[in-house]
């Protein structure tokens, strides 16, 4: 069967900063595209931004490929244009479109019964979901598809139907890697604060965050059971990005890499005694982390680690299940800076609840904290969340999904005891009083390797301007 993939735009969601991010290979539609050519489909994967493709450049595509099946991946934010894209496709070519990622896991009968363009939605871990469906629909197979676990779809009659979730994948290891060939890699780069002027590819090694906090959608797609690729398996991976693609920079995308201490031990000695040299970074909670792991860590080539901190109040993190005390957080941070990492920390203005002290408490935290960056981000009360479960009118909240980025400037109404110009003022006095501070700018400048990234560091401050002068404003 020939089946496209298709990862709906989304840089415009960014707005202000959009000259500063990142683009990255979409790596769920990647693991999707090798199980189904290990299935025997022909499977191409269209990554617009990446690739440079206007929405006739997608038509051309469906037209001269004729496929039966197209898979559109799609966040929050941009799932209008994934409408759009599938409208668009099936004026072209009356095949069936599919639905997935984690906006899509979060609300597949709601997308049902608003977009009629959409034939079926995939809930969760789409990799052995999608084979299924090919398989059905290549059959003819119509009462198959009713069978497929995770799958959302219309029951003449009945209307969006839905059996229920899938199990989540128990060994991640025998998932093929991500079919990296069909796109080019040389058109990624990562956000300008990561990037190293090397080449450079993201990679996840586990599944699943056994953290509650109730702003995270993550759960929504993987699940909260932590699920990991073998450390054998995670340094195959390596080296064919290393050897192959000529990845020279690494940034691993997990929830938390640093879940599991002994799998990483293991992980950093495969790759120190592999004698590559690579660059990496991950996001670790500060609980999971001590000074021997980080060591390891940084003999094996990480550079930068990134801490999810939220606030600076105790009351606001048990408020949100963070599991965490600011003073843990403190801890390890501040031990990551003492090691020579190049430390991130990131925080959300607007919890539910949330007070002027407490906001005010978050500055004096990140201040105290001295990472060296810092992201102030607003709340979103992402579908699948728990904040977002809690909301009394969701539909009036959902019609703002192109409003739904955390780094983005309008802070969306009716979810935080703040009102929305009090978010967009302590996001604002947040990034000013944190880097146009004397310490702040030394200690940046100080930590530059070189002209290539204190270009993006500048780059990174430009867009930083750009996106607080905006906030509230539009």
């Amino acid at each position: 069967m020939n089946i496209v993939l298709i990862n709906a735009p989304y840089v415009d969601s960014y707005g202000a900063v959009r000259n500063a991010v990142g683009r990255y290979f979409p790596l769920g539609l990647g693991y999707i595209a090798a199980v189904l050519r290990r299935d025997g489909h022909q499977v191409l994967l269209l990554d617009p931004e990446a690739q440079t493709m206007q929405l006739a450049d997608i038509d051309r595509v469906i037209m001269n490929s004729q496929p039966e099946l197209v898979g559109i991946s799609s966040a929050t934010p941009n799932f209008p244009g994934a409408v759009e894209l599938c409208r668009r496709i099936k004026k072209l070519n009356n095949c069936a479109v599919i639905v997935g990622g984690v906006h899509a896991s979060a609300m597949p009968l709601e997308i049902l019964e608003n977009v009629e363009a959409f034939d079926y939605v995939a809930v969760g871990e789409g990799e052995y979901l999608m084979s299924e469906l090919a398989t059905c629909i290549e059959k003819g197979d119509r009462e198959g598809i009713k069978g497929i676990d995770g799958l959302a779809y219309r029951d003449e009659g009945y209307g969006p139907m839905f059996k229920g979730r899938r199990p989540a994948i128990g060994d991640l290891d025998e998932l093929p890697m991500p079919a990296r060939d069909l796109v080019d890699m040389s058109l990624y780069r990562p956000h300008a604060h990561n990037y190293r002027h090397k080449r450079s590819a993201t990679m996840l090694t586990s599944r699943g965050c056994p953290a509650r906090c109730s702003f995270c959608a993550s759960h929504v797609v993987h699940g909260r059971r932590f699920r990991a690729h073998s450390p054998r398996r995670v340094l195959d991976e390596v080296e064919e990005l290393y050897y192959k693609y000529k990845i020279r920079h690494i940034l691993i995308q997990d929830d938390t890499f640093t879940v599991n201490k002994a799998r990483v031990h293991e992980i950093c000695d495969l790759i120190i005694a592999s004698n590559m040299q690579l660059s990496w970074f991950c996001f670790a909670r500060a609980n999971t982390v001590d000074e021997e792991l980080l060591k390891k860590m940084k003999r094996a080539g990480c550079y930068s680690i990134g801490f999810g901190v939220e606030s600076g109040s105790n009351d606001l993190l048990r408020s949100i299940e963070k599991g965490l005390t600011i003073e843990v957080i403190q801890r390890s941070v501040m031990l990551a800076n003492k090691l020579g990492f190049k430390t991130q920390t990131f925080f959300i203005f607007g919890h539910p609840q949330e007070t002027v002290s407490q906001a005010k408490a978050t500055i004096k935290a990140a201040l105290s904290l001295n990472s060296q960056l810092a992201f102030f981000n607003i709340m979103i009360p992402f579908p699948g969340t728990d904040i977002f479960e809690a909301l009394p009118d969701k539909v009036a909240i959902t019609a703002e999904l192109g409003n739904f980025v955390a780094v983005g400037t309008k802070p969306i109404d009716g979810i935080s005891n703040l009102s929305s110009a009090q978010i967009s003022a302590f996001v604002k006095e947040a990034n000013i009083r944190y880097y146009f501070r004397v310490s702040q700018i030394v200690r940046m400048i100080m930590g530059v390797s070189g002209l290539n990234e204190l270009r993006e560091y500048i780059r990174g401050l430009v867009a930083l301007v750009r996106q607080v002068s905006r906030i509230g404003k539009s």
